[in-house]
């Protein structure tokens, strides 16, 4: 009985999803505006893989260092042969602005991989 019960109320809320659905797909033809927004955000998006996945599972620590000594950080799990990225300055705890940086990534206390970037809000430069 508990799981006729069960099934009922599983029926129930997909009927009652999919005519939510259909309202909202008729209410969209009948003329509704549709409300967007957009995003733009300037950002540095890093990264590193164990490109034969040796390790398995790690985890990868991204520092990011200004010219006047700040250290940012970010901490990533990866897995396998899997792209580990970070992005900055939004995964970083901090609200770095223009400037050149550095950076490099760790795991397991060895430099795995390492650059230099610019950033202002305007626009970003990239260099090895």
């Amino acid at each position: 009985m508990r799981i006729l019960t069960l099934l009922s109320a599983i029926i129930l809320f997909l009927v009652v999803i999919s005519c939510m659905r259909d309202l909202r797909t008729a209410l969209l033809k009948a003329g509704e505006e549709v409300s967007w927004q957009q995003s733009t955000a300037p950002q540095i998006q890093l990264g590193a893989r164990d490109k034969f996945g040796s390790l398995g599972t790690y985890a990868a620590t991204f520092t990011v260092k200004d010219l006047h000594g700040h250290e940012y950080r970010a901490e990533k799990n990866g897995a396998q042969d899997n792209w580990t990225f970070v992005y900055f300055p939004a995964d970083f705890p901090t609200a770095a602005g223009d400037g050149k940086f550095i950076w490099n990534c760790r795991v397991n206390g060895r430099i795995i991989g390492k650059g230099a970037f610019s950033m202002t809000f305007d626009s970003l430069k990239i260099s090895d």
